[in-house]
């Protein structure tokens, strides 16, 4: 191909070189159209896939495609033609071609001077002629300069020709479908090249930012151009709950989110352009349905309405529907929004357009159908989305969690006259005594058809569908001929009327009429004739008596060591005899119930008019012996099969039949199940006066449910003298025996009773017991002074009688409130004498004291101390202000050596420390207030308080 400058014809160099003259300074910056950013939606929900579009085209970056080869041979003639041709067109590869730049600079080759040759051009933007160049080599393009539009219009200066030894010169140029039309002034032959050199088109790309509030940071999205030179990008991407991700194209959002694109604008200093778009995930609101669910109509043509709002993206009206199904039909049908549509082949229904109405913050749509199926039950519900794309449903029962078709709302055609009917709870009557309305319960429990609660005052007459409740009066009705005391309709069975009569016979059946036009059924059908029930059917149940009567005349429940009797009367003559079933109780959490299941206790035994009898012995309800509770039920069925009860299996309920089996006592033991006796056999008494307990409260509770406690002692031997008469008893289960002056040694005491049906023990329960002598107390000593204390009060608190024995010399005493009376001093002393007895102003030891004690070996205080008596004041020591010597006492016995909370101990006083003593290690042991610390049995303290009160151990 030959590159040069001259091989252009027609408007030969010269022209050609004018066409390139011009001054790079011409060159101007770019052209600056202010781009811009938008969504193609203002709201959206998280479904949606959202399109965000910037136009810009400065964007619209050209590509340099340099040397374009081509054969004009085949461009202009086809293949393997050759003649002359004036015009032909030739569609470049990559077009629109576009009016960018002027070939023409000024530092090249000489100030002022053309390009030479194409290849001087070409060189001097650092270009080569082999093949289009992508936006980013303009770089190169753009060295002297900038790239500029030069007037919008593309022509031959925007296009550089190449031809050796031919003329071609360019007649026309269609620049946005990228074809030239050339003009050729002679022959072409085969393999005749030419080459191309102009600015084409790419579809180029642009960034915007994506964010949410939910994703502040966000991601970058790249937007395509949608044609070349088109100057418009576009992208797409989609919203979720979950992280965002750029992979993906997908924003994290949540309602009430704002969504934002953010686009830099290159040609307004890097202006920022943004959009936003909102979230909404809440549904349009399909509200006040008319007609409401479950209305009755007579006319097959009804106007259905919804309102539907949104108040955040509004409701998008073209996307509201109402959609329609006969009864016995699987699917919905959508009605059509055409005053010609029909709606399906069967012909069930017909509509017309839809009308929309402004209301606030939304549309009111209705449209008009005409029921074409006849009678029956209509079902319908209406759907529109909003700006989001949120779809919304209607519910026909607004309390219901469901909507549309899972809950439409509904509508009953009925062009029939009202007639008597039946239901399943009239067991296929239309007329059913002792049926009634119960308005404390909820739901269908409201309609009370247990023949067993059953009003003998009321009568349920059930008509063919839904009446009019406002149509029903008394006079509408006659029972017997007479009219009813009142008629009543509830709204939660429209089906029924309920008739108040006087009482009714235990199996009557009377004639119930309804008026002509008495009541109308809820489309207004009333009854064009008199609709009469000639015999009511039965639904009272028949009423059942039992007696129950133990072997024992004992009151509250039955019970027998033996069996109890069962009488059963009843109200009406039976289709049967009665049944009657039992089931033991046990306790469940204090609660009693039952264990197990009922079983038929047998047959009975007639024993008069309407009366039978069944006897239940303890050796067919229980034949382990023993004893148990039971409950019974009795049940019995009329000619028309009404079953009439009388207790059940609930022990716990009101009206339960129980009887209790008992064939046995509790015998003499040592657990809770059996008879206690205090003192217990071979147990030693260490007192002359105990009392003697006999515990029969077992017998209480040898079962679950046990109600009979009370026994009745026969037998009461102390030693073989008869004491009965000396037990005491506060509730017939706990006798006390108070006993004095018992010798030391063996003592028998026997015991016998009987408990309410005569049980008792075999042989007479007998212990044996041993009084014994009181054994002293020992409070340890140590070489030494020691602080002690005896903790109760001696039998004989004379010093010398207390501390014989002993290895003790010498004994200290303070009591301020007690001073030695020939000298005043608070301090009371004692000495042994060589008699070995002690003398000085202390004379006793007793148990509000501490002592110092001295002594010269471990040999123990050993003294003797009674228990507390029953008649005797309990301990307290008086105390005054500063420092007292006190000791630690027990009155319930407690040995020396064991440990007393201090708190406890002296929490009567306003104490503030004690101090004790311990010669073995010549240490003082300091005790203080709230500190988790003990005092000791045995020791005496130094207390300090610091107001005069009364220490009660």
């Amino acid at each position: 191909m030959n590159k040069r400058i001259g091989l252009f014809a027609i408007l030969g160099i010269s022209a050609l070189l004018l066409g390139l003259l011009g001054a790079i300074t011409a060159l101007a910056a770019p052209a600056g159209v202010v781009g811009s950013v938008k969504f193609d939606r203002a709201w959206t929900n998280l479904a949606q896939t959202v399109k965000v579009t910037v136009t810009d085209t400065d964007e619209d970056k050209p590509i340099a495609q340099v040397a374009e080869a081509q054969d004009l041979f085949n461009a202009a003639y086809g293949t393997g033609a050759g003649a002359n041709a004036s015009l032909f067109g030739f569609k470049v590869r990559e077009g629109p071609i576009q009016d960018w730049v002027d070939y023409t600079a000024t530092n090249c080759c000489g100030t002022g001077l053309p390009y030479p040759t194409i290849n001087d051009f070409l060189a001097a933007f650092g270009l080569t002629q082999d093949n289009a160049i992508s936006t980013a080599d303009l770089d190169a393009v753009n060295k002297p300069g900038g790239v500029a539009r030069k007037n919008g219009v593309v022509d031959g200066s925007d296009v550089i020709v190449n031809i050796t030894g031919r003329t071609l010169a360019i007649y026309s140029i269609d620049a946005f479908n990228g074809i030239i039309t050339f003009r050729i002034g002679d022959s072409v032959g085969a393999n005749t090249a030419f080459t191309l050199t102009y600015f084409g088109s790419v579809a180029n790309t642009v960034s915007a930012k994506l964010s949410s509030r939910s994703d502040t940071t966000g991601f970058t999205r790249t937007l395509t151009e949608t044609a070349r030179s088109s100057g418009i990008f576009e992208a797409t991407f989609t919203l979720s709950a979950d992280a965002s991700s750029a992979t993906t194209a997908t924003l994290k959002a949540a309602d009430g989110d704002v969504i934002t694109a953010e686009y830099t604008d290159v040609s307004e200093d890097s202006a920022k352009r943004s959009a936003f778009v909102n979230v909404e995930l809440t549904k349009p609101i399909l509200g006040s349905l008319s007609p409401a669910t479950k209305s009755h109509t007579k006319s097959k043509e009804v106007t259905l309405s919804t309102d539907v709002t949104d108040s955040l993206s509004g409701v998008k009206s073209t996307t509201i529907r109402f959609w329609l199904k006969v009864a016995g039909d699987v699917a919905f049908l959508e009605v059509k929004d055409s005053d010609t549509a029909t709606d399906d082949v069967a012909l069930k229904f017909n509509t017309n357009k839809y009308v929309l109405t402004d209301i606030t913050g939304g549309k009111r749509a209705t449209v008009k159908v005409e029921f074409l199926a006849g009678d029956g039950t209509y079902s319908w519900y209406a759907v529109s989305d909003d700006n989001a794309g949120n779809t919304g449903l209607s519910k026909g029962d607004p309390d219901l969690t469901t909507d549309g078709a899972a809950n439409p709302a509904t509508i009953v055609l009925d062009t029939t006259a009202l007639a008597v009917g039946t239901d399943a709870a009239s067991g296929g009557a239309s007329a059913v005594t002792g049926q009634w309305w119960d308005p404390t319960k909820t739901g269908a429990a409201r309609l009370i058809n247990d023949p067993a609660k059953a009003k003998n005052t009321s009568i349920r007459v059930v008509f063919d569908g839904d009446i009019d409740c406002a149509s029903v009066a008394a006079v509408d009705f006659k029972v017997k001929d007479v009219a009813p005391a009142a008629a009543e309709c509830f709204s939660g069975l429209l089906n029924s009327v309920f008739l108040s009569v006087p009482a009714l016979g235990p199996s009557e059946t009377p004639k119930v009429e309804v008026v002509l036009g008495g009541v109308s059924d809820k489309a207004g059908n009333a009854n064009t004739a008199v609709l009469s029930v000639a015999t009511a059917r039965d639904g009272i149940a028949p009423k059942l008596t039992a007696t129950l009567t133990g072997d024992a005349a004992v009151a509250g429940v039955p019970v027998s060591a033996k069996s109890v009797t069962v009488r059963v009367s009843t109200n009406e003559t039976l289709l049967g005899t009665p049944k009657v079933e039992y089931v033991g109780v046990t306790s469940v959490a204090g609660i009693l119930v039952k264990d197990g299941v009922l079983a038929d206790a047998g047959s009975v035994t007639f024993v008069g008019t309407d009366t039978w009898e069944r006897k239940l012995t303890i050796e067919s309800l229980l034949p382990g012996g023993g004893g148990k509770l039971f409950v019974l039920k009795v049940s019995g069925a009329d000619a028309t099969n009404n079953t009439g009860v009388t207790g059940g299996d609930d022990p716990a309920a009101t009206g339960a039949l129980l009887l209790e089996l008992d064939a046995s006592i509790p015998a003499l033991g040592t657990a809770a199940a059996n008879l206690l006796i205090t003192p217990a056999d071979k147990a030693d008494v260490f007192r002359t006066d105990p009392f003697i307990t006999v515990n029969w409260t077992a017998e209480g509770s040898e079962y679950n449910g046990d109600s009979h406690k009370k026994i009745t002692l026969t037998v009461a031997k102390l030693d073989s003298a008869d004491v009965l008469a000396k037990m005491a008893t506060p509730d017939n289960r706990t006798f006390i025996l108070a006993t004095s002056g018992l010798a030391l040694g063996s003592h028998t005491f026997e015991v016998n009773g009987t408990d309410e049906v005569g049980n008792k023990l075999a042989a007479d329960a007998k212990v044996t017991f041993t009084v014994k002598e009181t054994a002293k107390v020992e409070v340890p000593l140590k070489p030494g002074q020691n602080l002690v204390s005896v903790p109760g009060e001696p039998q004989d608190p004379t010093i010398s009688n207390v501390l014989a024995g002993t290895d003790v010399v010498a004994v200290v005493a303070y009591d301020p409130l007690n001073p030695d009376k020939a000298t005043g001093s608070p301090w009371l002393t004692a000495t042994k004498g060589a008699d070995g007895r002690f003398t000085g102003s202390l004379t006793k030891i007793d148990a509000k004291h501490g002592y110092w004690m001295q002594t010269s070996s471990f040999v123990a205080l050993k003294v003797f101390i009674p228990p507390q008596g029953f008649a005797a004041v309990p301990p307290s020591i008086a105390l005054v202000a500063g420092w007292n010597l006190v000791p630690v006492v027990s009155l319930t016995g407690q040995a020396p050596g064991t440990l007393i909370s201090a708190d406890l101990y002296l929490g009567s006083t306003a104490w503030v420390t004690a101090y004790t003593y311990d010669p073995e290690t010549n240490a003082w042991t300091k005790v203080l207030p709230k500190n988790f610390q003990n005092v000791t049995v045995g020791k005496g303290y130094w207390l300090y308080v610091t107001s005069a009160g009364i220490l009660v151990p």
